[in-house]
């Protein structure tokens, strides 16, 4: 990603004079450019922006701010009509989106997980939903490859003109360099191409796979053996030969969660057990399993890599050290929390686990939630 500020102007009014100069002159300072656009083209702006570097868009609305930072917008700024947009308020507004940007970067590329499993990251980022990542880099390679081809014409088209006008003795020498410009730039537009199919590739499979979940169904309940079988043999397509990602079925498990809850969970599981493999010899297995007890049931991601921290609680060392795992972990704690259950790490030589415990569903607790959901008992309530 570069580091060039994008200013987005998708503000009902047109900038004041006054405004202009201010805005060309801040990004002038810092190798940036402003763009002037319809609030209906601003999803279109801001994710092909998000490639460039930082992104502030400024708008008129509420509305139109919150539809700017959903679609991926690292700072918002709101114009009155009236009211005359300031210098320090534009660069405080960058100040803060060059700060997010670098967070943005920072993430995309200290997610080793990813680089075991492509499709993982492009899932997580989807259920969350944070697809912009993955989108930006199918833009960077669409943006390379027209800069490859634009190159290529034009060699091809100089090559052209000399056989036409037929080329002196003295220039030949020069032939050989073009014709050794263009089979590279012939080689990087294969790469480019390659690269661009295969993320869109693995884009359209993570979107089948979450529609034969009906994964954007209301459903109050989730069959989690039904699913993490599902998830190991997506995710083990994508995976290496050295890694490998199995499901172990106990028994039939179903909890009062729905899957658009629990899949981010679950995933961001596995990413950590990717990256214990990845801390390790780079080559490992990732076990996911059910079981039920007690009316609980237990969700166990298992990896066999290098045992890491297992000690979540908070200590006077985590105000001075921070440990990116711990915090991950943590944070995917205090979600299974929210989600009504509890989260516990295991760390051995044999590898780690992380276990999520859900209150399950009993038959007659599923029967109940289904005859709630389904429209004959909706109508038989009205």
């Amino acid at each position: 990603m570069r580091d060039g500020l994008v200013i987005i102007w998708a503000a009902t009014r047109a900038p004041l004079p006054r405004e202009a100069r201010l805005l060309s002159d801040v990004t002038r300072a810092m190798g940036g450019k402003v763009r002037t656009i319809a609030v209906s083209s601003l999803g279109r702006e801001i994710l092909a922006s998000m490639v460039e570097g930082p992104v502030v868009v400024v708008v008129s609305s509420r509305k139109d701010a919150s539809a700017a930072l959903s679609l991926g917008a690292d700072e918002i700024v709101r114009v009155a009509q009236s009211v005359t947009l300031r210098k320090s308020t534009i660069e405080s507004a960058i100040t803060r989106a060059c700060a997010r940007s670098g967070a943005r970067a920072a993430s995309a590329s200290a997610a080793p997980a990813a680089a075991i499993c492509p499709a993982l990251g492009i899932l997580m980022r989807a259920v969350e939903p944070r697809l912009g990542r993955p989108l930006a880099t199918a833009a960077t390679a669409c943006a390379e490859l027209a800069g490859e081809l634009t190159r290529v014409v034009a060699i091809a088209d100089g090559l052209v003109q000399q056989v036409q006008q037929g080329a002196k003795r003295e220039v030949l020498n020069g032939w050989f360099s073009e014709v050794k410009d263009y089979a590279q730039a012939t080689l990087r537009i294969e790469a480019l191409a390659t690269t661009l199919e295969q993320e869109v590739r693995r884009g359209d499979a993570v979107l089948k796979w979450l529609g034969s979940l009906a994964f954007d169904s209301s459903a109050r309940e989730t069959d989690v053996a039904q699913l993490l079988e599902s998830l190991a043999e997506f995710v083990q397509r994508d995976l290496p030969p050295s890694v490998v990602c199995e499901f172990v079925r106990d028994r039939p498990c179903s909890v009062g969660v729905s899957s658009r809850v629990l899949l981010p969970l679950v995933c961001e599981a596995i990413a950590l057990a990717f990256e214990n493999i990845l801390a390790g010899s780079g080559a490992g297995r990732v076990t996911l399993r059910t079981s039920m007890a007690d009316g609980e049931a237990a969700i166990d991601v298992a990896d066999d890599g290098p045992p890491g921290s297992s000690d979540l609680r908070l200590t006077v060392r985590d105000l001075v050290l921070s440990d990116e795992r711990t915090a991950r972990l943590r944070a995917l704690r205090e979600q299974t929390r929210r989600a009504g259950g509890e989260l516990f790490v295991e760390a051995e030589c044999a590898g780690n686990v992380i276990s999520f415990y859900l209150p399950a569903l009993s038959q007659s607790d599923l029967a109940s939630v289904r005859r709630a959901t389904s429209p004959r008992w909706e109508g038989s309530n009205r």
